[in-house]
Order: structure tokens, then C-alpha cells, then sequence
């Protein structure tokens, strides 16, 4: 699947191609929802130890990690673009 196909399927999902993610401290479940803010996700999905310590090694600093997943059992490779804004995470 190229990128495109991988927007695609997210924009079928969420209505649009970079929804917002998060990774809570207690969870290696990654988050999506199509807005940003506290709200309750969309999507949760799970992550091996890995993926899921890339993510935590993020700092302050906007960063870009790309993840290899499946979203309802189809493969997709995310390219998560964020940053660390809270320190327990």
C-alpha cells in the first residue's frame, strides 16, 4: 500500500488523512480521533513495546516517528508527527 492508500483509509475512518493521536503513560495502546483535545478516541491500537517506547522517547521538540499497524486488521504505516506535552507520559 503506498501512501496515498494509507491517507485514504484513514479519511474513510476519521474524515480526514492526519487525525490526532495520543499515547497515554499507562497504555501501549495508541489513540486516534479525528479532533483534537480530551476527547474519547476513535480508534485504539494496540502497540507492541517497541512502537510504543519510540513514541515516549519523544521530547519537547516536534518529532516524527513512523509506525507500522493494523487498523481493522488491514496493514498501514502512520507517520506520526508530535511531541511530548506531558512529563508522566
Amino acid at each position: 500500500m503506498n501512501d496515498d492508500q494509507h491517507e485514504q483509509v484513514l479519511y474513510a475512518q476519521f474524515g480526514t488523512s492526519s487525525p490526532c493521536w495520543r499515547l497515554s503513560s499507562d497504555s501501549n495502546a495508541l489513540e486516534l480521533t479525528p479532533v483534537t483535545g480530551d476527547v474519547p478516541a476513535n480508534v485504539a491500537i494496540p502497540l507492541n513495546p517497541q512502537q510504543a517506547a519510540q513514541i515516549r522517547c519523544l521530547t519537547g521538540i516536534t518529532s516524527h516517528v513512523v509506525l507500522d499497524v493494523r487498523l481493522f486488521g488491514e496493514p498501514l504505516r502512520l507517520h506520526l508527527v508530535g511531541r511530548k506535552i506531558n512529563s508522566s507520559n
